[in-house]
């Protein structure tokens, strides 16, 4: 992959949208080489006076996993869309940056160059750890985001708007509307890309614990894979032992591990004894920065009381799994039950009215740690605002709140919640309607991340105070 930047001028940046492209090229020098892959994914928008860019996204990975196995491209007479992947070098990722300041993508493959529309300015984001939209997860993902004019405004410049979908059908390879051509192209739809066009560029993370890690035998074996680029000295793998009545902290540097290289990675085995604790935490890290955590467990053994009494019923959690994200919406109790039933294991006391019918006028479920802080739950296996949850949950928590507060009870902390086992990029569209009522979205991801929780001792204090991070922020814009 090559790129000539000679005819490049990016408009000019404020200082705050310099300082956002600086610190993500930090990022990136911090690890550089990592980076071997890059996927493109794209769809723009021909009009009579230019093809502008609706949405463009860049992944950036230290290997080809998980990125489509063929190239797609697809065109119209108002339509040009493509998901393809490319090797990169550290100049290309330059080369990237260099057109994201203009606004621009550059499909080398096709020899063109699509641009975000303004109406005077752009807006920048940069997110050091996460995207945005998505602030939890085991993983390290960086990403800056550069927004152009409402999808609307560029859409109403293509004569006969209206029969776009149309246009779509008709096409080589048929689609029956813009949003499933999005969604093929692995990028959100018109309802979550709301309010501009952009293009975004995500780093993943440039290494990673393996879910293969385990305690066997009073020992741990911690399995991890960093980008073949990077220094092996400079990786430390940091670690929490869980004894009964104690925590023990430590950590370990690069030249006391042994890697060998497969493939894009280097791939090693830390090994420690952990006595008989049956939780292990482990941190990776690079040059002080830290990139992807994991828990690792003894799978003969137990520290949650209430998981082990689960087991009787389900051993290894199948049957919970399969009711959390196989739900269909005719069985959408099946979801409400399992969500209930995991934050039981979690340590919550946990009331289920919504499968009551002549309690159904009250929230889904109520969740109440020892401390009495309160969870106000909706579920649902579709998006957060399906039959107006938002609303539904924001209003009961209110009236469970002014309710408290009479009977003498206004110290307890009350959280409205939507559950859905929904990735975090399909409920983006709903995103600002929950901030807005300070609303936790809790999706597929973070029900994962509570799955992995049951080993541990149940605290759902700490749960309950870790929800309130998934109250999503309102979008704040940086303009120039």
């Amino acid at each position: 992959m090559t790129m000539d930047n000679g005819t490049l001028g990016p408009s000019s940046l404020n200082d705050s949208q310099k300082l956002d492209f600086s610190e993500f090229e930090k990022v990136l020098t911090q690890w550089k080489g990592a980076y071997l892959y890059a996927l493109l994914s794209y769809i723009g928008v021909k009009t009579s006076i230019e093809t502008s860019l609706l949405f463009g996204r860049i992944i950036l990975a230290p290997s080809r996993d998980g990125f489509p196995n063929t190239d797609f491209g697809f065109e119209t007479d108002h339509i040009i869309a493509a998901n393809s992947v490319m090797k990169t070098a550290p100049s290309d990722i330059s080369s990237i940056l260099e057109y994201a300041k203009a606004g621009e993508i550059h499909d080398i493959s096709k020899g063109i160059i699509l641009r975000l529309s303004k109406d005077g300015s752009f807006s920048t984001t940069f997110a050091p750890v996460h995207h945005p939209f998505f602030p939890e997860g085991p993983r390290r993902t960086p990403c800056i985001l550069i927004r152009g004019i409402s999808p609307y405004i560029l859409l109403s410049r293509i004569p006969g708007q209206r029969h776009l979908d149309w246009e779509l059908k008709a096409a080589d390879l048929p689609f029956d509307n813009l949003d499933e051509l999005l969604t093929h192209c692995g990028l959100p739809t018109q309802a979550q890309i709301r309010d501009f066009t952009a293009l975004e560029i995500i780093a993943t993370s440039p290494g990673f614990i393996n879910d293969t890690s385990t305690i066997k035998a009073e020992v741990a074996m911690i399995d991890f894979r960093i980008a073949k680029a990077l220094d092996t000295d400079k990786v430390k793998i940091g670690y929490k032992v869980f004894q009964k009545n104690s925590i023990e902290r430590s950590s370990v540097v690069g030249h006391h591990l042994s890697l060998r290289q497969e493939g894009d990675f280097r791939i090693g085995t830390y090994q420690t004894p952990v006595k008989d604790a049956a939780v292990l935490q482990a941190f990776l890290s690079y040059k002080g920065v830290a990139f992807h955590h994991w828990w690792v467990v003894d799978p003969q053994k137990r520290l949650n009381y209430r998981y082990a009494i689960h087991q009787i019923v389900d051993e290894e959690l199948d049957v919970l799994k399969r009711m959390l994200f196989k739900s269909k919406q005719e069985k959408s109790d099946n979801f409400e039950f399992a969500v209930s039933t995991l934050l039981s294991l979690l340590g919550f006391s946990t009331v289920n009215y919504g499968l009551r019918r002549k309690l159904m006028d009250g929230p889904d479920i109520i969740a109440i740690t020892p401390m009495g802080n309160i969870g106000v739950i909706e579920c649902t296996v579709g998006l957060p605002n399906h039959n107006s949850k938002l609303a539904k949950v924001a209003e009961k928590a209110l009236l469970i709140g002014n309710k408290l507060v009479a009977a003498g009870f206004s110290s307890l902390q009350i959280l409205p919640a939507v559950v859905t086992p929904l990735p975090r990029d399909a409920v983006a569209a709903n995103r600002q309607d929950a901030a807005k009522h300070g609303i936790a979205l809790i999706c597929k991801e973070d029900i994962e991340e509570l799955l992995n929780r049951i080993f541990l001792p149940p605290d759902a204090d700490k749960q309950f105070n870790d929800a309130k991070q998934l109250i999503p922020i309102l979008d704040q814009q940086h303009s120039f």
